[in-house]
């Protein structure tokens, strides 16, 4: 692995962070929503100088090399897809939901990504069905031990197929833990 997709990677998973915090009560959520709350504003506030403004794109890069993907040089990154993800997920849904979606987001994404990239052999969308397996699997596993069998199971399988197919259209950063989130959701209200 090249040095700065190491630093994007420990960067994605120290946002592990908020969803243990959340679980184990060390934040509430007008804590943490606040806290996302002002890192969505400072990285959109980065990406849209760096966007627009060649000086700042030239020092950003040079201060930052390798944190960029070539695919965000002329869009928004990943943190700021993150930060506003996770923002969403912990406003709109109650607190078990919010934690595994946020979960699903930090490990799942990051399991599907790292085993697809190592072991991955059967390729749709850019992405591997080895690794959507992978982040299914992880993401189940972390569920379960807040969510019942079903809310678990319908949420992991979503997180999973939005990583996969969803991520084309929409930054995954975003899309697996509404979509994830809202399908938990509707999973407990008729359960």
């Amino acid at each position: 692995m090249i040095r700065g997709e190491i630093l994007r990677r420990a960067i994605h998973l120290s946002g592990i962070i908020i969803p243990l915090g959340y679980l184990f009560g060390l934040w509430e959520k007008t804590t943490i929503a606040f806290v996302l709350t002002v890192l969505f504003f400072l990285f959109l506030t980065t990406d849209l100088i760096r966007l627009m403004s060649p000086t700042f794109r030239n020092w950003f890069f040079s201060h930052f090399p390798g944190l960029v993907k070539p695919k965000e040089n002329k869009r928004l990154l990943g943190s700021t897809y993150f930060s506003f993800g996770a923002l969403l997920a912990t406003i709109l849904f109650e607190k078990k939901v919010a934690i595994a979606s946020l979960l699903f987001l930090v490990v799942g994404d990051q399991v599907a990504s790292l085993v697809g990239k190592r072991f991955g052999k059967h390729r749709i969308n850019g992405k591997t069905w080895e690794g959507t397996i992978t982040c299914n699997l992880a993401c189940l596993g972390l569920s379960l031990t807040i969510l019942p069998v079903i809310a678990s199971l319908t949420g992991s399988v979503t997180a999973a197929l939005s990583e996969l197919f969803i991520s084309r259209y929409v930054d995954d950063n975003l899309a697996i833990p509404i979509l994830s989130g809202l399908v938990m959701s509707l999973v407990l209200l008729y359960q």
